[in-house]
């Protein structure tokens, strides 16, 4: 009998999302390897977890550096995505921390 392979909840945070969505981006190839493995399940982490802040914080930052349509892109995706959990930390959670 094999043993399971114990994987840890990760938060995707701004810069990842960013530089896996913008080609120019310095770690741009680092990022899509690295998501896309942990997507796939060839590394130990999950489940994914991101924010709605962070998601405002991508789709601002792509429209400052690329287009309005790359933005709308990566937002949906990643929102309609199975791979993220979308965490909402609404004012009582924010309040208690």
């Amino acid at each position: 009998m094999g043993s399971a392979v114990q994987t840890s909840p990760a938060i995707v945070d701004t810069g990842m999302f960013f530089a896996y969505y913008y080609e120019p981006a310095e770690r741009h190839t680092r990022a899509r390897e690295t998501l896309d493995s942990i997507v796939d399940e060839d590394l130990p982490f999950g489940p994914l977890f991101t924010t709605h802040a962070v998601l405002s914080e991508l789709a601002t930052l792509l429209l400052r550096k690329s287009t309005h349509d790359e933005a709308l892109r990566a937002v949906t995706e990643i929102r309609s995505s199975e791979s993220f959990n979308h965490l909402v930390i609404d004012r009582i959670t924010f309040d208690k921390h």
